[in-house]
C-alpha cells in the first residue's frame, strides 16, 4: 500500500488513485502518461475510469486504462503490461485505488528496464517505502523479475 506517489525513476512514477487536482499537478508537473489500473465500481473510487480518462486528456496527457485485478496477475499479463508501458510516452504516473498492483507492475517493468536482480529490485522496494500486504506479491514479483532476467541473458547469448 502506498501512502503518496513514489518516482521510481525518471520515467516512472507509481501510487495510488488520483482525483482531479491531482491530474491537474501531475500536468503542470510535464507528465505524458496516466496508466490507470483500476476496474469501473471499484470501491472508494474518486474518478471512474471514463471520468479520468476525459480530464488527463483534457490536459493534454495520455491516458491507458489497464483494469486488474491481483488474481489477473501472471507473468504473461505482465509481459503484456511491461510491453505497453515502453510503448507510451514518459514519464508516466500509474496508479491503482492503493497502489499494491501500481507498485508490483511499476518495480516488474522498473527491474526489466535497469536489467537488475530480483534482490535489488526488492532492495529498492524497500528504500521507496512500498509494504507489501501479502508475501504473495512479493514472491511473484521475485520470481517474475528473476525468470526475464534469465530470458534476457538466455537472448544475448544466442546473439
Amino acid at each position: 500500500m502506498l501512502q503518496d506517489k513514489i518516482k521510481l525513476d525518471s520515467s516512472v512514477t507509481i501510487g495510488p488513485q488520483v482525483g482531479v487536482d491531482e491530474i491537474q499537478n501531475l500536468a503542470q508537473k510535464g507528465f505524458s502518461t496516466v496508466v490507470n489500473l483500476t476496474i469501473k465500481g471499484e470501491c472508494d473510487q474518486i474518478l471512474s475510469p471514463q471520468d479520468e480518462g476525459e480530464q488527463v486528456e483534457s490536459l493534454g496527457m495520455n491516458y491507458v486504462h489497464i483494469p486488474v485485478t491481483l488474481n489477473k496477475l501472471n507473468d504473461n499479463f505482465v509481459d503484456e503490461v511491461c510491453g505497453l508501458l515502453e510503448s507510451v510516452p514518459k514519464p508516466l504516473y500509474m496508479h491503482c485505488r492503493i497502489g499494491q498492483r501500481s507498485s508490483i507492475l511499476g518495480l516488474a517493468f522498473f527491474g526489466l528496464r535497469k536489467g537488475i536482480t530480483a534482490k535489488t529490485v526488492l532492495k529498492r522496494s524497500k528504500e521507496f517505502g512500498i509494504r507489501w500486504r501479502a508475501p504473495y506479491f512479493k514472491e511473484f514479483l521475485t520470481k517474475y523479475i528473476q525468470r526475464t532476467r534469465d530470458i534476457r541473458k538466455e537472448v544475448l547469448a544466442s546473439s
